[in-house]
């Protein structure tokens, strides 16, 4: 692991990673073997075509949506190795995690017609400052914005329609998919498909 120019050794401690200078949660149980860069979200979400050039790293993984990724990669929907030349990849945003699996199973088993999300996500870190109707205090307003979950499934491409929600609360998110499918499904037969 690296962080800035100063290289440490990953090592695992129970369900943990761990360095001289952080402790990451592990999950499932993984063993990895890692030579990662670590850098604080600002910096990376910001410039990280900058981690690529300043440290030798060779592939960068940005935990939220980024345009400078060449690739957004969702758990169970499209993730696959990135190809060498791939040197920026997205692991989107939470909301995109919690749509594009949902919809791809329904895709897989009933082909979706068309459809629509709408989702209610708590405040973020800022005002917009392209919009000044969107830039209002987000504390006190229900502010329209934008949202690119329905870019990840490319067979849905144009089925979807994605309105999204910033509302005056610390932490929750909601999201309501509601899709018109070529295929007749009962209640139980959707229920039994997610599980």
């Amino acid at each position: 692991m690296a962080l800035g120019s100063k290289a440490t050794p990953l090592s695992t401690m129970g369900r943990h990673l761990f360095s001289d200078f952080e402790i990451l949660r592990r999950f499932h149980g993984l063993r990895l073997e890692l030579s990662m860069l670590w850098s604080r979200p600002v910096f990376s979400l910001r410039r990280p075509r900058l981690l690529l050039n300043s440290s030798g790293a060779k592939q960068v993984v940005i935990s939220a949506p980024s345009k400078d990724a060449h690739q957004c990669f969702v758990v169970g929907v499209n993730e696959t190795k990135p190809k060498s030349y791939i040197d920026i990849v997205s692991v989107a945003s939470c909301t995109t995690n919690c749509l594009a699996p949902l919809a791809k199973v329904f895709n897989d088993k009933f082909d979706i017609v068309e459809g629509l999300m709408t989702t209610v996500h708590s405040i973020t870190d800022k005002p917009s400052s392209k919009d000044w109707r969107g830039g209002r205090a987000a504390n006190f307003n229900i502010i329209p914005s934008n949202i690119g979950a329905a870019k990840v499934l490319l067979a849905l491409n144009g089925k979807l329609t994605c309105l999204a929600f910033r509302s005056p609360l610390i932490n929750v998110s909601v999201v309501d998919h509601t899709v018109r499918l070529e295929k007749a499904a009962t209640y139980d037969e959707i229920k039994a498909t997610i599980k």
